[in-house]
């Protein structure tokens, strides 16, 4: 069933984007409802919102090559980025269960990888993954 989601969109950017990682962040927006569906309590999502002052670290770190795509920060400001969302986060997870991270589409998954190990189970979505029919109530801001 969810399969029916993906073929129109993945069909239609595929034989434009021929970087996997950045057509599954695509076709990921086209499936706004199914995500928001599975995250949001009744008819809202509950979130902490990345500000755009990390978004712009993250995107700084952001480097390029022929074959991939990766984030390169130095170590300090890694450490720091990881401190600063680690306060933010921990007492808010353990009240919150049903929180998602939000962050613009062009940072998401590299603030996914940096988070992975602390917060596994949190989820980071991007702002085009949200569905029309779906509220956001911002809990905080990092």
């Amino acid at each position: 069933r969810k399969l029916k989601l993906l073929i129109p969109p993945l069909a239609s950017r595929a034989p434009r984007e021929k970087d996997v990682i950045n057509l599954v962040e695509q076709i990921r927006g086209a499936m706004a409802r199914y995500i928001c569906h599975k995250f949001a309590n009744g008819g809202e999502l509950r979130a902490v919102m990345v500000s755009a002052e990390v978004e712009d670290v993250i995107r700084k770190g952001i480097r390029q090559t022929s074959g991939s795509t990766f984030l390169s920060l130095d170590p300090e400001a890694s450490a720091n980025l990881m401190d600063l969302i680690t306060l933010k986060l921990d007492d808010l997870l353990i009240a919150h269960k049903d929180l998602v991270l939000l962050t613009s589409v062009d940072v998401r998954r590299f603030i996914k990888k940096m988070i992975e190990g602390r917060f596994p189970d949190l989820e980071v979505l991007s702002f085009g993954e949200i569905a029309d029919s779906k509220s956001v109530n911002v809990i905080k801001t990092i």
